[in-house]
């Protein structure tokens, strides 16, 4: 079955890509590709049927890791190390659910690029006044104005908003909310990272090496014999926590077993 020619007249290939990949993002909505080119065909605006095939490739994103090494791109579905199926990184779905929220919000007000909207004959003559009346001096102060005017009405965070409140009850934009998972590495277990003396003046070496036995003389107070004293030197240094992606096949009740120790005690 042939696929409009009105999306992108001169790429038609990129139109059959984006058309396969909108198959395998939605298969459980589509029994076959001919399903999903009937589909984008039905749409009376091409801007529409472009819609539909942007949000499938963004969800195709969400489902399916690609090994970064192979060309042609080779999809995996199961972790190498473990054998369950991959779950994408929380941050990078919180990303896609926030692109496709601001492709649908196109349906809600009709999209204008900058370079038309700000030639409208209202907005000039707006500016038109401001500049002579004092209000905004000179050309970036202008610029300035004109750009935060137009994300106003046209801006990503404007469109993904007025997404939320259309089409989200109460109840769903706080289990949105609650879904949002902050990723946190905990702190750094002694021993710190001490400089090398490698290529330092005698001077810098001295100085290291001072830092150095300060830093053993205070970590050797510490001894971690125990997971519980792990927990607890966790707890009690939660203000050092940075935020980083958890590794693949990470379990949270088990965030203690990502360091080792040595028989004295000492965190590695």
């Amino acid at each position: 079955m042939k696929i409009r020619d009105d999306i992108f007249p001169q790429a038609q290939d990129i139109v059959k890509g984006l058309t396969h990949v909108a198959f395998q993002s939605f298969d459980s909505l589509f029994s076959s590709v001919n399903d999903i080119i009937r589909y984008v065909n039905n749409f009376e605006d091409p801007e529409y049927a472009l819609q539909f095939l942007e949000v499938g490739e963004l969800y195709h994103y969400v489902k399916f890791y690609y090994c970064p090494v192979c060309f042609p791109p080779q999809r995996i579905e199961l972790c190498p190390k473990c054998k369950k199926p991959f779950e994408m990184p929380a941050y990078i779905v919180l990303i896609m659910i926030i692109s496709i929220s601001e492709r649908l919000s196109f349906g809600l007000k009709k999209f204008t690029n900058f370079f038309n909207w700000v030639g409208r004959k209202e907005i000039i003559r707006e500016y038109q006044s401001l500049l002579e009346s004092g209000e905004i001096k000179g050309y970036k102060e202008l610029i300035d104005t004109l750009k935060r005017h137009w994300s106003q009405e046209y801006g990503s965070e404007t469109k993904v908003t007025e997404f939320f409140n259309e089409f989200l009850t109460k109840e769903e934009k706080a289990e949105f909310i609650k879904s949002i998972r902050y990723m946190i590495r905990v702190p750094d277990l002694p021993p710190r990272q001490i400089s090398s003396v490698q290529g330092k003046t005698p001077e810098e070496a001295e100085r290291i090496l001072k830092e150095w036995t300060e830093i053993v003389e205070e970590e050797n107070l510490l001894s971690l014999k125990t997971d519980e004293d792990v927990r607890k030197y966790v707890k009690t240094n939660n203000f050092r926590m940075t935020k980083e992606p958890l590794p693949i096949c990470f379990e949270k009740k088990h965030y203690w077993k990502c360091y080792g120790r040595t028989p004295e005690g000492r965190g590695i």
